[in-house]
């Protein structure tokens, strides 16, 4: 592949300044490079520190990495490939694609393979820790976003493989989020597994006592009560599309499926 490797989820320790880097296309201070990587040691340690990360990302990029006596940036003559990119670019495409192009939807989720700089180590820098929690978090919450809406596009068209894939992979990120919990309880009646949407309420049930010590919503203790009761499956589809709030509809046709969320 041509331009760097893909970089920022599940990205280790030695890439963790080039995924800065790429990710702040700009010319960064040495200072400031070495205050955000190092900033709990000294000056002189953390200057230290930063020529040699920066020889031997020198070693693995060559020409493309600019640095000189005051400054350091990436060559931007040199393409990039980085997957935190690819997915912004996804989403964005997301927020305009029709229902129509369910497979491009797909494509851009699947993009989502991991927490951002999974496993990297903050190198004992508060700022470096800070950017890299709040990046971690934005990414965890579009990803959960967009496959909570893809999602209920698979539940609305009758996939069910599909749905429960997406369900339980976001149950996997967020063992705790309740629609998810939900999407996944219709999608089994859908298989006709009444019986084990009923248990995944129970398991909702537990989930949302032990890490949050909080009961279900009315929403899905409603749909639970028509489960239960043997309702059919059109009537709990039905009754889920009135009771889903306004953030959790199905859009319509000509509705933008992302739109807000990413700013270009």
């Amino acid at each position: 592949m041509n331009g760097y490797p893909l970089i920022g989820f599940n990205s280790g320790k030695f890439q963790g300044l080039l995924c800065y880097l790429a990710m702040n296309r700009r010319r960064h201070p040495r200072s400031s490079l070495a205050s955000l990587l190092w900033g709990e040691l000294s000056d002189e340690k953390a200057h230290t520190n930063l020529r040699q990360t920066l020889a031997n990302l020198r070693q693995l990029l060559g020409e493309r990495l600019e640095a000189d006596r005051s400054s350091v940036g990436l060559n931007p003559s040199y393409p990039t490939s980085l997957d935190v990119e690819e997915f912004r670019t996804g989403l964005t495409k997301f927020s305009r694609l029709q229902l129509s192009e369910l497979q491009n939807l797909r494509e851009v989720v699947a993009l989502y393979q991991g927490d951002f700089m999974e496993g990297f180590d903050p190198a004992s820098s508060l700022r470096l820790e800070e950017w890299v929690l709040s990046e971690r978090a934005k990414w965890k919450s579009l990803a959960l976003h967009a496959m909570h809406r893809l999602t209920d596009i698979e539940i609305e068209e009758g996939n069910h493989t599909a749905g429960i894939q997406l369900a339980l992979h976001q149950l996997q990120i967020e063992p705790s989020l309740e629609e998810a919990h939900r999407q996944l309880m219709l999608l089994l009646i859908q298989e006709g597994q009444r019986s084990a949407a009923i248990r995944q309420f129970k398991i909702c049930v537990d989930i949302l006592r032990e890490s949050l010590d909080v009961e279900p919503s009315p929403e899905t203790k409603h749909i639970y009560q028509l489960i239960v009761t043997g309702s059919s499956e059109h009537e709990i589809l039905g009754k889920r599309v009135i009771l889903a709030s306004k953030e959790a509809r199905l859009p319509s046709q000509n509705e933008p499926l992302l739109d807000g969320l990413i700013k270009e």
